[in-house]
Order: C-alpha cells, then sequence, then structure tokens
C-alpha cells in the first residue's frame, strides 16, 4: 500500500511538474511573439487642422514588427444623431497620411503586427480632428448675400454624450467682407470659463464648431448642465447645452 501511495505521489509530481513547465513555455512564448505598440500619444483634445492631408506618426515598438493596423473613427458631424464609422488602414511604415473630408470629425489608434501575425494591443486614442479652411464652413455661392445679422443655433444634439455641433452667423456689413472678432466658449453653471472654442476673427458666413465634451486642458467634463455664449461685435447670446456620459 505505501510503495502504491509513493508511486501515486510521485506519478502527480510529475504531472504538476509537466503542466507548470507547459504553462510557463506558453507565457514566455506569448512574450517572445507579442509586440506593444508604443504610439505617438497626441493628446486627447479636438483640434482643428487647416491642411485637409493629415500626417499622423507614431514610434516603432522595441520588438519585430512586421507592419501596423491603424484604426480609423470616422464621425458625421452633420448628421443626427451622430454617426461614427470605423474602418482600418495598413502601412509597413510607422506613419500614414490620410485626406479629411468636410464635416467629418477624426480620430486614430494604432496596433502594431508581428511577422508572425500576432496583433498587440491598441495605442491610446489620439485627438480628434476636423479639418477647416480659412473660410466659413458653409461657403456662400458667388454673387449670394452674406448674412445680415448675427445668430446662435442650439447645439445638436442636445443632450449628447460624445460630440455635439454648434452654428452660428457672422454678419456681413453690407458688400464688404471684413472681419469680425468672435468669441465662443463654454461655461459651467458658476459662470467659470471651461473650454474655448473660438477666439478669432471670422469673415461673414455661417459656421460650426464642435464641443468634444473636454476642457480647456483636454479633460473629460463632469456630466451635467453648460452654457455656451458668444460674443460677436455688439452681439452676444447664450444657451443652455447638457452633457450625458
Amino acid at each position: 500500500m505505501k510503495g502504491d501511495s509513493r508511486l501515486r505521489t510521485f506519478i502527480q509530481s510529475i504531472t504538476l511538474w509537466k503542466s507548470l513547465r507547459a504553462l510557463a513555455i506558453l507565457v514566455l512564448a506569448s512574450v517572445f511573439f507579442s509586440v506593444g505598440a508604443e504610439a505617438y500619444n497626441l493628446g486627447a483634445a479636438f483640434v482643428w487642422v487647416k491642411e485637409r492631408v493629415l500626417k499622423l506618426m507614431w514610434d516603432a515598438p522595441t520588438s519585430p514588427c512586421d507592419h501596423y493596423r491603424l484604426e480609423v473613427s470616422k464621425t458625421n458631424l452633420l448628421s443626427e444623431p451622430v454617426t461614427t464609422y470605423l474602418s482600418y488602414e495598413y502601412t509597413k511604415e510607422p506613419c500614414y497620411e490620410i485626406e479629411l473630408g468636410d464635416h467629418y470629425s477624426y480620430s486614430f489608434r494604432v496596433q502594431s503586427v508581428s511577422p508572425y501575425g500576432v496583433l498587440s494591443g491598441f495605442s491610446d486614442s489620439s485627438a480628434v480632428f476636423a479639418y477647416r479652411s480659412d473660410k466659413p464652413l458653409a461657403e456662400k455661392p458667388a454673387g449670394e448675400p452674406l448674412p445680415t445679422a448675427f445668430s446662435l443655433s442650439q447645439n445638436y444634439p442636445n443632450p449628447f454624450n460624445s460630440h455635439t455641433n454648434i452654428e452660428y452667423q457672422v454678419c456681413g456689413s453690407g458688400s464688404g467682407t471684413d472681419g469680425t472678432k468672435v468669441d465662443l466658449a463654454i461655461y459651467n453653471v458658476l459662470g467659470q470659463r471651461v473650454r474655448a472654442l473660438v477666439d478669432d476673427v471670422q469673415p461673414p458666413g455661417e459656421y460650426l464648431v464642435v464641443w468634444d465634451a473636454r476642457d480647456d486642458r483636454g479633460r473629460e467634463v463632469a456630466a451635467g448642465h453648460y452654457f455656451y455664449q458668444i460674443t460677436a461685435g455688439k452681439f452676444s447670446a447664450c444657451k443652455k447645452i447638457i452633457y450625458l456620459r
């Protein structure tokens, strides 16, 4: 009986050792074949860019990498509700160029692919980018009258939980196209400025700006009620906005 007990204990020890060795081999293999995508962190902010072609760059991983897989998040800013589309692009180099479309915002994540086809985890998300030329977003055809009154529209969607659109109109003086100093900002219920959206001299036209529920330092704000106020020349208007997480 004692001999049988010792034999069973010996067999169990061998089985346990083999199991631990197999587990160790699997762990080492996963470490050896995995790669990390150390993406260049562009910050969690909303960025207007004046060049239609955006060039993204990130750091190459220290582990062997065959190519990169780029997740493109494209949001239609004019749809209601706001609609986001996901697509994937591939590149051999740690950089990628993409042409930005009108009325869309874009954000990106990257992951690397090892020579063995193993995907790394995704990097942090980039900033949110949107293309805006120096001209008004809704450019008037030649010969069509420019806006004759300043206005501020209600944001949409409202309430929102990701991005919301704010449209406003800058008045023209007769046939002139002189610009007006425009200040558009988000305030909390205490009257403290949270985010400056527009601080620029703008020609007459219709404009759209997007708020991504972040403050001037790129931090996501708390859910609740906010106000957005525009000051353009002698014109001033304020409306309520609701953010839901």
